[in-house]
Formats: C-alpha cells, structure tokens, sequence
C-alpha cells in the first residue's frame, strides 16, 4: 500500500548500515537491467496509487479528522 513506500527488490533498495548501502549502490552501477526495472517499477507505482487525484479523498479525512479533533495529539507535549 501507499504507506510501504519501498518494496526492497520490487521498485527500490534499503540499507540498514554502511555495509548495505555500499552493497546496494554496487548492484545499481554494475547492473543496467536492476536500473532499469527498479526504476519502472517505481514509476508505475507512483502513477498508480500516488497520483494526487487517487489519494485527494484520504487527505480530505485526514484534514476534517484533525480540524474535528484538535485536542487529540499522538504525544502528549505537556509533559515535556
């Protein structure tokens, strides 16, 4: 879904250390087909679910949400 922006393999690479990022950054400069697939992937999938028409209405109730909730906060900043 929208909120796994990386599929790893798919449509991108994640590093979790220098180690993975050095790995990763070798597959793409060694591999034009990886590139290009990672890459055409990736773009399809951003035409596909995160086109600004697809997720208006997502946004739109994440907005009224807030503006008919404004004391709910995922942290409570009083007590810092």
């Amino acid at each position: 879904g929208p909120y796994s922006p990386v599929r790893v393999g798919v449509d991108g690479l994640l590093a979790r250390g220098a180690q993975e990022w050095h790995d990763a950054v070798r597959k793409l400069a060694t591999s034009r087909d990886l590139r290009e697939q990672l890459a055409g992937a990736a773009k399809e999938r951003v035409l596909a679910e995160y086109d600004f028409r697809t997720r208006a209405v997502e946004w739109a109730e994440a907005f009224r949400f807030a503006a008919e909730n404004p004391g709910i906060r995922r942290y409570n900043r009083s007590a810092a």
